[in-house]
């Protein structure tokens, strides 16, 4: 309809000729839903908003959970101010992390309160948009509290998952399987990865699923199948867990450990890392990668955003998307109308002349990730707004010198980093290497006072600090300093410190294990149960095998749940290994066989 000024309007006139608001057809609003206000407000027509709606279950019915105002701005039928406002209509405020960039609808929110909204993911504070350039939100959380009130005297607001913030229908067409999405964490080239609710464990998880645009390439299922795999072999303290692989009304799908932290990429932009920190870092990842390629598998996209160092300080390789097996038969060269797989300003000289992809090429984009670590966000060897001369320099020319970014940075660590990203002939020639020089280097730090009269060095706060000493040590060093002299106290309290940093680090890489150990056993549990429901008993006690040799060495509680049941499914088939697994299962945790 058009008024009398040429102008399009959304209603209907009366027999009074008053404009009255547009009627959407029956059950396609409910009253207070985001689409009603929308209508009522005469944003959207009732045809505009059934067509978003059924892009929506289209999506999902693929496996991407967009939701319905991130759908109408893609649509071009609304903006992203306009979403904004008809939210606060629901008393809903899209909030975005000062840090690491997530955006939360937070229902409740109390602007000019004084009070703190925290990020639950990396505790920085939430701050309201004047502008958002799209809408991709996370997670929905309300307060639970009062925020005008001074509750306790406490400045930070308490969010929470409200525990019915859709209606069912909304819920359901955002449920994969058992998996509740509640929002979306990144889209990549190939899959997009969702914050998830595993409803029968009630844990949070990252859920990812091919891309809509993926889904008619001929190899895509292959690749998506095999970075699951690639990293469900693998088992390190650093590098992010997979819970399960699987698929669900055609929707190939794998969940992995949820990381609550902030990207190394955000953090270096947020506030830098001193140099021992980005060692730390650093020297945790090459690590993974020394596993990893052990066990056959290359990265091939390492980058700041792909870490995240958890609120604990712990540093999580993430984001296998382009993972290869060394197994599978070397590619001598790269097919020339394939893109370079990756990012540009990490891939090593060789791999952009089209030589295969392996090991060392993982240390040279490591190399340029510390490089990048200690000189600053964005400050790299190489780089040009032209792709092929960003590529051509990578290839031809010689490394920026670090010290070129940071000319105090100490020669020692200034030698590692230039070998790590050499060429190929100078490189370092495994990460086994590299890795042995890093701790070199952290060690020499610890040796080296500046004087007579030196503090000993801080910890870094990206390691946990060392425990509190007892009295008795406290009587025992202040003997030492009347005896020995500043000298020898100070070599006492080097030693004492160090190994305490090292013993407490030991603690907690061994207690995370243990952790994603028992999440591990608890899926896979899960899962066999699930077979023998379905009478396939045979695909249960592989699953329970496949369980067992995984977790064995942590010994988690779930353990002897696992012999157990493979126990009671081998002595149904008769087999005689059933009475081993009983009591393999009665000795673990103590109940009668």
């Amino acid at each position: 309809m058009v008024d009398a000024g040429g102008r399009k309007t959304h209603g209907e006139r009366s027999s009074t000729g008053e404009l009255t608001p547009p009627q959407p057809r029956p059950g396609l609003a409910k009253t207070g839903s985001f689409g009603r206000i929308l209508l009522d407000r005469g944003l959207i027509t009732p045809e505009q908003l059934e067509r978003a709606l059924e892009v929506q279950r289209t999506r999902a019915r693929k496996g991407d959970f967009a939701r319905l105002g991130h759908i109408l701005v893609e649509l071009g039928l609304l903006t992203n101010d306009q979403v904004q406002t008809a939210l606060q209509a629901q008393k809903i405020t899209i909030l975005i992390c000062s840090a690491c960039g997530s955006q939360y609808n937070i229902r409740g929110f109390a602007p000019g309160s004084g009070k703190t909204y925290e990020c639950p993911k990396c505790h920085a504070e939430l701050v309201t948009a004047d502008k958002l350039e799209d809408v991709t939100v996370q997670d929905h959380l309300e307060v639970r509290a009062d925020p005008t009130l001074d509750l306790e005297g406490e400045d930070t607001v308490k969010l929470a998952r409200p525990e019915d913030s859709n209606t069912a229908k909304i819920r359901q067409l955002r449920r994969l399987g058992k998996y509740e999405i509640l929002g979306e964490i990144a889209r990549g080239g190939m899959g997009i990865i969702y914050k998830a609710r595993q409803l029968d464990l009630d844990r949070i998880v990252a859920l990812k699923t091919l891309r809509q645009d993926e889904l008619d390439k001929p190899d895509a299922a292959d690749r998506f199948h095999d970075e699951a795999r690639a990293v469900a072999s693998l088992r390190h303290p650093n590098i992010v867990a997979v819970h399960e692989v699987g698929q669900h009304d055609g929707i190939l799908y794998f969940t992995m450990e949820f990381i609550e932290g902030l990207p190394l990429d955000k953090q270096l932009h947020r506030e830098g890392l001193r140099p021992r920190q980005a060692v730390e870092v650093v020297l945790a990842i090459a690590q993974a990668l020394e596993y990893a390629h052990r066990q056959g598998v290359v990265h091939r996209d390492l980058k700041p955003a792909n870490i995240i160092v958890d609120l604990e300080g712990v540093p999580f390789l993430v984001d296998f998307g382009i993972a290869r097996r060394l197994d599978v038969g070397p590619r001598l060269e790269y097919d020339e109308e394939e893109d370079l797989l990756g990012s540009i300003p990490y891939m090593a000289p060789e791999y952009v002349e089209g030589k295969a992809y392996d090991e060392l090429c993982d240390l040279y984009s490591l190399g340029v990730l510390l490089y990048e670590a200690l000189a600053g966000s964005n400050k790299l060897p190489y780089y040009d707004d032209d792709t092929r001369r960003f590529l051509e320099k990578i290839v031809l020319e010689p490394p920026a010198p670090i010290t070129t970014h940071c000319p105090d940075l100490d020669p020692g660590l200034v030698g590692i980093v230039h070998r790590m990203i050499a060429r190929r002939a100078e490189r370092y020639q495994s990460m086994a290497a590299c890795v042995r020089d890093m701790q070199r280097w952290l060690v020499t730090q610890d040796e080296a006072p500046t004087g007579a009269g030196a503090p000993p060095p801080q910890p870094s706060p990206l390691l946990a600090p060392p425990p509190r000493r007892g009295r008795g040590l406290t009587a025992t060093l202040a003997v030492a300093t009347l005896l020995l002299g500043p000298a020898a106290l100070w070599q006492t309290h080097r030693v004492s410190t160090l190994r305490s940093r090292l013993d407490d680090q030991r603690t907690r890489m061994v207690q995370l294990s243990q952790r994603r150990a028992e999440e591990l056993a608890l899926a896979h549990l899960q899962h066999a149960r699930r077979l023998v429901e379905l009478g396939r008993s045979a695909e249960a006690q592989e699953a329970c095998t496949l369980a067992i040799n995984q977790v064995r060495d942590d010994a988690p509680p779930s353990l002897a749940a696992l012999y157990r049941l493979r126990g009671s499914i081998r002595r149904s088939l008769g087999d005689e290994r059933g009475e081993r697994d009983l009591r393999r299962a009665a000795q673990l945790d103590g109940s009668p066989q």
